[in-house]
């Protein structure tokens, strides 16, 4: 009869440690996720991912794929965590490690060696025909985004260079699910002194033209260092 230790033996494999991420973005009053085709079968849309080659680390694997997909150079990245570990036992020669990224609304180009029918950008409540594996992926990343979002200021990585405070409070409606109160969510924003009037306003609109703010870095740092809380 063998033994555990047998069996480790007999079953060493090689593992190959893959990428999987979720890159979001904040488009049209919209947060969508970035889907892959490589089959042109409509319902094979993935996740985009990528193995690690040998002398890559997870952070240059991730970097490399948001850079192919997006052509992105600036971006918010973290890892999550390992969604299929293996066990001894475990049939599976793959490991993946999920990550998301958060690509700033006006940085969500195509690359353009990519055809438009290989990646599309998806609402997040159209994406349902993803893989079990990838669905868990999507759904603890929207559990950390909406967790995180009200401790710190990750929402700001959607957003354009340059914003209105309509599309600050959208944001975060389209992202909790819920509605703010406009004076409400104005009041706290200037009182934490999180964003910077710019001094310019939007062009050809139809309605009143509304200032442009920026993101005050310099005094988000003090302020997460005493605590930050978003509870609008």
């Amino acid at each position: 009869m063998k033994t555990n230790e047998d069996r480790k033996t007999n079953t060493a494999r090689h593992y190959f440690i893959s990428i999987d991420c979720v890159i979001f973005n904040f488009d049209q009053g919209g947060l969508k996720v970035l889907l892959v085709n490589d089959q042109n079968e409509k319902e094979n849309w993935r996740l985009p991912g990528h193995l690690i080659s040998e002398g890559e680390t997870i952070e240059s694997t991730s970097n490399q794929m948001l850079r192919k997909y997006v052509g992105a150079e600036k971006f918010y990245a973290e890892q999550l965590k390992v969604f299929n570990p293996i066990s001894q036992y475990s049939s599976s020669d793959e490991i993946t490690i999920g990550c998301f990224a958060l690509v700033k609304s006006d940085n969500h180009y195509l690359k353009n060696d990519l055809k438009l029918s290989e990646v599309q950008w998806c609402k997040i409540d159209e994406a349902l025909n993803l893989n079990d594996k990838h669905r868990m992926i999507l759904d603890y990343s929207l559990k950390e985004l909406r967790s995180r979002i009200w401790q710190s200021t990750i929402g700001f990585n959607l957003l354009p260079e340059k914003f209105t405070l309509l599309q600050a409070m959208q944001l975060y409606e389209k992202i909790l699910g819920i509605e703010m109160n406009k004076s409400n969510f104005r009041r706290k924003i200037f009182k934490m002194g999180l964003v910077l009037d710019i001094d310019e306003k939007e062009e050809d609109v139809s309605h009143r033209a509304a200032k442009f703010y920026k993101f005050n870095l310099e005094n988000y740092e003090q302020l997460e260092q005493r605590g930050l809380n978003f509870k609008f």
